[in-house]
């Protein structure tokens, strides 16, 4: 009977954890990536988009970049297979000021929490909150693109 009762639990835990693991194993497959397009603007969120890090992430159906603001980019979010959101931007759209302010270390830091606004959400297939929070996160230099690995 004991036996009985232990292979019971051994076997709900092995499927407790096979569905914990599928339950993260969505889009960010490395055969199933799904990127979203959005507009960057670098900065605190808490001083008025100026400093170190994201403002904010919009859609680009939902912004228009003004002229005046040199803090701006296109860029494309993703999940990548660890589930990490993935903020790429191509080099050829980045200022030499963005590169130089934001790029050329080894990480990007981002001083406010942002969170990800549900239409982006939505259009990663992602339910659910996407909260990043404040710290030094890694740069990937590729040779036409920075990716922040959030």
């Amino acid at each position: 009977m004991k036996r009985k009762f232990l292979m019971l639990f051994l076997l709900l835990i092995v499927f407790g954890a096979w569905r914990y693991t599928q339950s993260f194993s969505g889009p960010g497959t490395d055969t199933d990536i799904v990127e979203t397009a959005v507009n960057v603007t670098f900065g605190r969120r808490g001083a008025s988009c100026s400093g170190s890090g994201v403002c904010s992430f919009e859609s680009q159906s939902s912004f228009s970049v003004k002229s005046s603001e040199i803090n701006q980019t296109a860029g494309k979010l993703f999940l990548n297979s660890e589930n990490r959101l993935v903020m790429k931007t191509d080099k050829t759209d980045l200022s030499n000021l963005l590169v130089e302010q934001y790029f050329s270390g080894e990480t990007f830091l981002l001083q406010d929490t942002i969170l990800v606004y549900e239409q982006i959400r939505d259009s990663l297939d992602f339910s659910g909150q996407i909260v990043i929070l404040p710290g030094n996160y890694p740069i990937v230099e590729t040779e036409t693109a920075y990716e922040v690995i959030f």
